[in-house]
């Protein structure tokens, strides 16, 4: 991904200018791909404070994505009701039901 600095967006710190323009770029992730080489401004390195100018060429190489599986688990189910068209079940508090990253639950 190549991006152009216009004159409107001339002194946003680096980091700033990539979470705000560039698609898919959150602050954290341009801050790493930094640190990484992965961002170049016209050609050369740079660090998240340097302060783009107008026409400043920024290439940015984003990693391939990891793939993400998810791995059904065999977990006895508490049915409440099922017909051809509906199933009710009892689902404890803390069952996931999704894909999702584990989150410590909240003491009460």
């Amino acid at each position: 991904m190549t991006l152009t600095v216009l004159s409107e967006q001339i002194g946003l710190r680096l980091d700033q200018y990539l979470s705000t323009y560039a698609e898919g770029v959150s602050r954290s992730l341009a801050v790493r791909l930094l640190e990484e080489g992965q961002i170049t401004v016209n050609g050369g390195t740079a660090n998240k404070k340097y302060k783009v100018q107008d026409g400043d060429v920024i290439a940015i190489t984003l990693p391939e994505p990891e793939p993400l599986e998810a791995v059904a688990q065999n977990i006895p189910i508490d049915i409440v009701y099922e017909d051809a068209d509906v199933i009710v079940v009892n689902k404890p508090k803390g069952l996931v039901v999704h894909p999702a990253p584990v989150i410590p639950t909240a003491p009460w």
